[in-house]
Formats: C-alpha cells, structure tokens, sequence
C-alpha cells in the first residue's frame, strides 16, 4: 500500500511540473509569433502600375480643340483668362445650368489648351488639322464617345488606386498594431514605464478570453501562454532552455520588462514582407490548436481550475462563451478580426493593383484611337472607295427616279403597269419581267458624287449627336 502511495504522488509530482518543463505551449507559440513577426513588418501586395495623367488631359485637350469656337468661347473670360463657374453671372448660370458639373475641367481644360503652345504641332502630326468639315464632324462624334470612356475609365482608375497598396499601407499597419497591443499605433502600456491598465496587471484575464477592456489583444494572449506566477520563474513554458526573470507580480509597474523578456521569445523583424496569406495561415495554426475540456475552449495548456499561470492551473487563455462543442466564435475577437482585416486589406490591395493594370492599358488604347482618328476616317474613305469601285450593279433611273429595281419588284402586268415608268415583258400576265420604259433610264450618279451624297448623310447623321464635350 505504501508502494502504490509513493507511485502516486510521483505522478502527481510529475505532472504539477509537466507545463514548463516539457515547454507545452512552445508549439502554440510558433503561430502566435509568426504574427507577431507579420505585425512588425511591411504590408506587402503587388504594385500598382503607373498611372500617366497626361493621357486622359490631353485627348480632353484633343477633344476641346475640335470643338466650335462657340462651345470653346464659353469657357474664356475677358478673351483670355479661365472663365470659372463662380465668376458666371446668375443669369448666365441659369443658362447654363445643365453644363454645372462638367464646367470647371472644361474650362481648365481650355486653359490648358490655350497655354500649349505646341499642341498645334501634334494636331497636324496626327492629321486633324486635314480634315474636311463633314470629316471633322464626324471625327468629332468618334471624339466625344472616346473621351467619355477613357474618363469613365479614369474614375474606376481613381478608385481602385485608393485600395492600392500605397495608399492603406498606414491602415493596415494601424490594424496589425491594434491586433497586437490595443492601440492604433505604438506598444501602448507594453512599453511604459509606469503602471498599465488594470486589466493588464493580473492574469485574471485570461480566464475572460485575454479582453483587455473588454477587448482581446495579442500581447496579453502570449503572456497568458507565457509568463508564469511568482516563484515559477524557471518555467520554460514557450520556449525550451529559455529561462525567464520575470513573473506576473510585476506586471503591476514594469508591464514593459516583462514584455521585453517575453517578446524575446520572438525576435522582431521590421523589414519582412507581411502577406495576407501568411497572416490567415498563422490564424488558421493557432485556431488549429485550441482544445475542449469540458466543452469549454482553451488556447493553451490547461490541467485544472482556471488559467492561473503556474504549473498546477496551466498557462492558457479560456474562450468560455467564444469556443464551446456548439460554437466556435474565435475569430469575432478583437485581435484575431483585426488581423484577418489587415489581410482581406492587403488582398484588396493586390486585386486594386491588378485592375489598375487593366484600367491602364485600355486608357493607353482609347489615348491611341483618338489621336489615330484622322487615319480611321482616311482609312473608312478609301476603303469605301474601293468597293464603290469594284460592285457590279449600277442603278438605272427613269425620268422620274424610278430605278429598275423598283420596277423588278413587280411580278405581275397588273401592277407593272400600274408605274408609268414601268413596262411588262412577259408571255403571260404572271410571267414575265417588269423594266423601266425605254428612253427613260439614265445612268446612277458617279462614284464621286454618291460619295458627296453619302457624306452629306453621314453629316446629317452626325450632327444629331449631342455636343462635343456634353454630357
């Protein structure tokens, strides 16, 4: 009986001491300081590229330039200043009411042009100081519609430059910093000298899911995990053959030795990459090693009672209420949400950059069809040219217009007849071809002229289209 005794409370012996002398929590640890380490460093995600500015301001330029000098007077004060919406008087802003939103890039867009002076030069580079007047209307038209997409394009480039990288680099840093000591930006009390938050001074609450303030933060995690009670300073609880000086009596004044020590643990690395997908690993590892015990979560080894800090209780965090057999709501903490946001912030990032890319290669395209204009007209022209000059069916007219097409349609006497210009050929009332009368065809108008005609149409049509430049 005795022998049983003595066996019995070796095991118990054992086991008071398993929690730092097997370094239970030094595992867990791994996860924990791989976020500490993505917190120090630099927000990474792919680069946006380059956005020129000058592409989307000079086909405006291009487009003012094309204009009626009436729709381009407008925006002149004087003759020669900039004429701005404020310096309009009330009458004239009434009358021009429903040019309001668009009237200031017009008018920084005709002082622009005014103080280019070898914008010129490239008008007649391209060809638009050529164009015949029908040729300008029309180059007018394909103008306006290309200058309206490329500054559609450019309000998606403006958002999606905001989610870029550069620009929420400071946000998500601010998020890291939040997840790790509670404050947007600094060590907050794990660096101060003087006495911390109450809640910061005890391990009490680690037995509340580590809420500092009712909210949860990284760094009082890791003390929970790590730092032990007074008189087990020995304890090697995170980080095998690493003894630590400090306990959880001290916390009361010098919370910033006692981080230092532990954050040694981990040591910091400012000039690494932190990747949103390095940070949902790291949490998905540490979410991986959360335990039941009595239906009850834990982060941490735990033997019994709560989570005290020492040998006997177990160093760990206890998510009653967070993580149980029915629910798990781990990552609705403070500082698990604040690093999957910092993630879902870099990976927005990468996404904006890549739609960047896209949004800037077509914006080049559309800069390169609208100075590429006059050669588009040219091109139409010859091409309609050409096939003008090979098509086989020439249109015969009667006296009175009829053409011999409109005669073909009939397909009986009856109704060939009926047309004074139209004659029956036929064998039978329903058998035959209607023609135009002999004596009355003459031949269809040129090629030079159909082109008159058909460009005078194209006039007609063009000059149906709203304004240059309105919107």
């Amino acid at each position: 009986m005795a022998l049983i005794t003595l066996l019995l409370l070796a095991v118990v012996s054992k086991r008071s001491d398993t929690v730092c002398a097997n370094s239970d929590n030094a595992q867990l640890f791994g996860p924990l300081c791989k976020l500490l380490q993505l917190s120090d460093g630099i927000p990474t995600a792919r680069k946006a590229a380059s956005i020129d500015t000058n592409l989307l301001s000079g086909m405006q330029k291009l487009n003012m330039s094309q204009a009626d000098d009436a729709w381009r007077v407008q925006f002149v004060k004087d003759g020669k200043g900039k004429q701005t919406w404020e310096g309009l008087t009330s009458e004239q802003k009434v009358n021009y009411k429903m040019l309001e939103s668009g009237w200031e890039q017009w008018a920084e867009t005709k002082s622009a042009l005014a103080a280019n002076t070898t914008f010129q030069e490239k008008l007649a580079k391209a060809g638009f100081t050529t164009l015949t007047q029908p040729q300008k209307v029309y180059a007018r038209s394909l103008l306006e519609r290309t200058v309206n997409e490329a500054e559609e394009i450019n309000k998606l480039l403006e958002e999606a430059e905001r989610s870029c990288i550069g620009k929420v680099r400071t946000q998500i840093k601010a998020e890291l910093n939040s997840a790790v000591y509670g404050d947007s930006e600094g060590p907050g009390d794990y660096g101060k000298s003087g006495a911390p938050a109450t809640d910061r001074q005890t391990v009490t609450k680690c037995n509340d899911s580590g809420k500092v303030g009712g909210s949860a933060e990284l760094a009082y995690t890791i003390l929970c995990l790590c730092l032990p009670v007074s008189g087990q300073e020995a304890a090697q609880p995170c980080a095998k053959d690493v003894t630590l000086t400090q306990h959880w009596g001290a916390a009361t004044s010098r919370l910033d030795q006692i981080w230092k020590e532990v954050r040694s643990y981990c040591p910091a690395t400012p000039t690494k990459h932190t990747t949103a997908a390095e940070i949902r690993t790291a949490i998905s590892d540490a979410t991986a090693m959360i335990t039941l015990k009595t239906n009850v979560g834990y982060l941490g080894k735990h033997y019994s009672g709560n989570c005290g800090g020492s040998s006997a209780s177990g160093l760990c965090v206890k998510y009653n209420g967070i993580v149980s057999n029915t629910q798990n709501k781990f990552s609705e903490l403070a500082w698990v949400k604040n690093f999957l946001t910092a993630a879902d912030k870099i990976q927005a990032a990468a996404a904006a950059a890549h739609k960047t890319e896209i949004l800037v290669q077509k914006l080049k395209e559309l800069n390169s069809t609208a100075w590429g204009i006059p050669r588009l007209i040219e091109g139409t022209a010859k091409m309609t040219a050409a096939v003008q000059a090979t098509n086989p069916f020439k249109a015969e007219k009667s006296a009175s217009g009829t053409t011999k097409w409109d005669c073909a349609k009939h397909k009986a006497n009856v109704t060939c007849t009926a047309d004074n210009n139209c004659k029956w050929e036929g064998t039978t009332e329903d058998k035959g071809i209607c023609k135009p009368k002999a004596g009355s065809e003459i031949q269809a108008a040129g090629t030079g002229e159909k082109q008159e005609q058909q460009l005078q149409l194209g006039v007609q049509a063009t000059s149906m289209i709203k304004p240059l430049v309105r919107k």
